[in-house]
């Protein structure tokens, strides 16, 4: 295992921090204290904090920082496995479901005021990971990570394909290809589907999870009907299946990239 692949490996092991800045009151003064984290999907440290507390302050004047992750069982500090990165802060999404629900995950007794993302950057030119006295290359260390981009993409998949599956069954029990002329009552179908939308477009992972598995009532009806059916219904019933496929392959993946 390379220098780089332990480090992210330790990184991902341990959710115990000190967070570092430039005091804002004491010039030319660093501030630190003991800061709890979890990773995002890029495997930048996601941090609590208050609008009012000491590091807000701090990050405001001076985006410039430093954490050191260690291992809080180890029974020797200065022996023990740590890694320090630096980098500038950046305030996170409060909105964002995904980074809501993981810290909480790991934190439930926290009250949410303010995310801090620490996006591992380089810094003066030199590699922004220091792991066991040795600088790590950024590019090798973030490697490892799946990264925010695949993840903002499944999202958007899952919430296109729910968006339209629910057009669709309006569409065909209503007006396209319905049971019985003028409309059926099979048009409520539709009313399931509304209940995780709102937990897939904010990117809910509990909704993700047991969306995958409800979707499949709708993958059933479809290759069913459209192998039953004629004509457009038939149609239908397989861009029900396909829809329906890729709401569950995209929800899937999705689920598994955002575990922590």
């Amino acid at each position: 295992m390379t220098p780089a692949a332990e480090a992210r490996d330790f990184l991902r092991s341990t959710h115990s921090g000190v967070l570092s800045t430039h005091s804002a009151r004491f010039a030319g003064y660093s501030f630190g204290s003991i800061a709890p984290f979890v990773l995002d999907d890029a495997g930048n440290p996601l941090i609590l904090i208050s609008s009012i507390a000491e590091h807000t302050k701090n990050i405001a004047a001076d985006p410039r920082v430093s954490l050191i992750a260690f291992d809080p069982a180890s029974p020797d500090m200065q022996a023990g496995a740590r890694l320090t990165l630096l980098g500038e802060a950046r305030t996170a999404d409060k909105q964002d479901g995904v980074l809501c629900e993981r810290y909480l995950a790991r934190f439930p007794g926290c009250t949410v005021f303010r995310y801090a993302r620490f996006p591992v950057l380089q810094h003066r030119g030199a590699a922004s990971a220091l792991y066991r006295g040795l600088w790590q290359d950024t590019l090798d260390f973030r490697q490892g990570f799946p990264g925010g981009l695949m993840i903002r993409a499944l999202q958007l998949v899952a919430s296109a394909s729910l968006i339209a599956l629910i057009v669709l069954c309006l569409l065909w029990e209503g007006w396209l290809a319905p049971l019985r002329p003028g409309g059926s009552l099979l048009i409520l179908k539709a009313v399931p589907l509304l209940l995780p939308l709102f937990g897939i477009l904010r990117g809910r992972r509990y909704t993700y999870q047991w969306a995958c598995m409800a979707i499949l009532l709708y993958f059933t009806e479809g290759a069913v009907r459209a192998w039953s059916d004629d004509g457009l219904a038939s149609v239908l019933a397989g861009i029900e299946t396909a829809l329906s496929l890729v709401f569950f392959l995209s929800t899937i993946f999705y689920a598994r990239l955002t575990r922590q």
